[in-house]
C-alpha cells in the first residue's frame, strides 16, 4: 500500500512540478505602467490542467488500492500491527477492521488480541505470503470449506506477525466483487502446522522475505 501510495505520489510530481514550473511565469504580463497583470484564460487552463491531472492520478490509485489483494492483506494486517504496537486502542482497531472485512469484527478482535501480547517496545513487523488459490484445497480437511467463484477468487493469504518475543501465523481469506475488485476478508483465524506444511512454497522466507515495520 505504502509502496503504491509513493509511486503515485511520484507520478504527481512529475506531472505537476514541470507543468507549473514552464508555466508560472507565463500567467502573467506585464501592463504599461510595469505592474504585472494574471492572465486569467491561461491561468484557467492551467488550473484546469492541475485538477484534471490530480483527479486521475486520485482515481488511478484509489482503483489500484482496491483491486489488489496484496494491498489488501496488507491493510489488514497493518491494522493488527498497529495494535500489538500500540498506536491503535480497541475502538479504531474494531473501526478499521470493519472497514476491510466481512467478519463479526468484535469475534474477530476477541480471537486476535488472544493469540499475542503488546509489544513491548512499541515495535512490530509483519510478513504477507503469495495467494493461495482455494480450489486445490477443497478436499483437504486441513483448510476451511470454501465456496470457490471463479479462477482466482476466493484467495487464501498467510500471515505472519513478530512482536519482539513471539510469533504468530495467521490464515485469512479474502473475496472480491465480480470486478475483481474491493477485497473484503471474510476469514481469519490462527493457521495450523498442517496449513502451514502444505503451502509452505508461499510463505516468505523470514530472513529473506520482506517484512513490513510498524513502530
Amino acid at each position: 500500500m505504502q509502496t503504491a501510495i509513493f509511486v503515485y505520489a511520484v507520478m504527481w510530481i512529475l506531472f505537476v512540478v514541470p507543468l507549473l514550473g514552464f508555466n508560472i511565469k507565463r500567467i502573467y504580463e506585464r501592463t504599461p505602467n510595469g505592474r504585472r497583470k494574471i492572465k486569467w484564460p491561461q491561468t484557467i487552463a492551467l488550473s484546469l490542467i492541475f485538477v484534471v491531472i490530480t483527479s486521475f492520478l486520485a482515481v488511478s490509485l484509489k482503483t489500484t488500492l482496491t483491486s489488489r489483494y496484496e494491498i489488501a492483506s496488507e491493510q489488514y494486517a497493518r491494522v493488527y500491527a498497529e495494535y500489538l504496537a500500540g498506536k491503535i486502542d480497541k475502538n479504531e482497531y474494531v473501526l478499521k477492521t470493519k472497514e476491510l472485512s466481512t467478519l463479526d469484527v468484535e469475534q474477530n478482535y476477541d480471537l486476535w488480541t488472544e493469540q499475542m501480547a503488546l509489544s513491548s517496545n512499541g515495535t512490530v513487523r509483519f510478513q504477507i505470503s503469495d495467494w493461495i488459490i482455494p480450489k486445490y484445497y477443497q478436499d483437504s480437511e486441513m483448510f476451511p470449506d470454501t465456496l470457490v467463484i471463479d479462477e482466482n477468487n476466493p484467495v487464501f493469504v498467510i500471515l505472519l506477525f513478530d512482536n519482539g518475543s513471539d510469533q504468530k501465523y495467521f490464515l485469512i481469506r479474502m473475496v472480491s466483487d465480480e470486478n475483481g475488485a474491493n477485497w473484503k476478508i471474510d476469514l481469519a483465524e490462527p493457521a495450523t502446522e498442517e496449513q502451514l506444511k502444505q503451502v509452505s512454497y508461499a510463505v516468505p522466507s523470514q530472513k529473506t522475505g520482506k517484512w513490513f515495520n510498524v513502530a
